[in-house]
């Protein structure tokens, strides 16, 4: 009995007895195998699909020249590549759910845009801005971060760091006046259109992180809007110990802390440097060390 796919006979399976009596047997035969030949293919070709999204969103988060043969995969499976121009980031409170399990609910509720796990997280690539409210609520424990428009997806990567910027600033703390969502998106764009701008006081402010307890009292000057009393009451030191470390920390960075011009620059820089990579960070910290 022929074994056929997509009218296409790929093979044969052969049953043995007087052919009167067995066809309706081999007829059977011939259908199960049909079909677990089909179902075979569905799978793997699902597989090989999602394999294939996921290195074209690693490739672009991470700079990297697409190949060729993998944008025309992409392309043959109706992905609509040229017109991709958000980047979304989604946040999961809930350490035991399913990535797996989340990633197939969002290809079904967005099935032009690809979505893939990178490095633990979940990060989808889309043509518009999605809407999620009306999927998902806080109960389920997702949120997501959408990064600013781009021109294509080439620049996606910038799009995926105003994204995961966003997700570190967002919070519900009212004390802060700094943490706008607007302000960090101004700040994190004016960086990735201009980085070499910023490298000399990243450089000076690398070296502050690398004082814990230094990083640990700029952190809370950030939280605490600069009052001294509360960063004293919740890091339980002395206010002498705080005002010596604020001195410190203006040394370092050639920051004065009290001058608004300062005081702007030096959080702009606490902003970038959440975005940055391990690969950014040692360079700058090699250049450091060289100097």
């Amino acid at each position: 009995m022929p074994i056929s796919y997509k009218n296409k006979v790929i093979g044969v399976v052969g049953v043995t007895g007087d052919p009167s009596k067995i066809i309706e047997h081999a007829k059977l035969i011939q259908y199960t195998v049909e079909l677990l030949v089909w179902r075979e293919y569905s799978t793997n070709k699902i597989i090989f699909k999602q394999m294939m999204v996921s290195d074209f969103i690693a490739g672009v988060l991470d700079g990297k020249e697409i190949n060729p043969g993998l944008y025309q995969e992409l392309v043959e499976m109706n992905i609509d590549i040229e017109n991709l121009k958000y980047c979304t980031f989604v946040k999961t409170s809930n350490v035991s759910i399913d990535k797996f399990r989340v990633l197939d609910d969002l290809r079904k509720l967005y099935p032009n845009s690809i979505a893939a796990n990178v490095e633990d997280n979940i990060v989808i690539f889309s043509s518009k801005p999605l809407e999620f409210e009306s999927h998902f609520t806080k109960k389920d424990g997702y949120q997501f971060f959408i990064g600013c428009r781009v021109s294509n997806w080439r620049n996606l990567d910038k799009s995926f760091k105003v994204a995961k910027a966003l997700s570190m600033y967002t919070h519900t703390d009212l004390i802060c006046r700094y943490k706008e969502h607007k302000l960090t998106i101004s700040i994190i764009l004016n960086y990735l259109d201009n980085p070499h701008v910023y490298n000399e006081d990243l450089k000076k402010y690398i070296k502050l992180v690398e004082k814990p307890t230094l990083y640990q009292t700029y952190e809370a000057y950030i939280k605490y809007n600069g009052s001294i009393k509360d960063i004293c009451d919740n890091l339980f030191i002395h206010r002498n110990t705080i005002i010596y470390r604020i001195q410190k920390i203006e040394e370092i960075t050639k920051c004065n802390l009290h001058s608004f011009v300062d005081s702007f620059r030096l959080y702009s820089l606490h902003t970038i440097y959440q975005i940055l990579t391990k690969e950014e960070i040692d360079a700058l910290t090699e250049t450091i060390e060289h100097e």
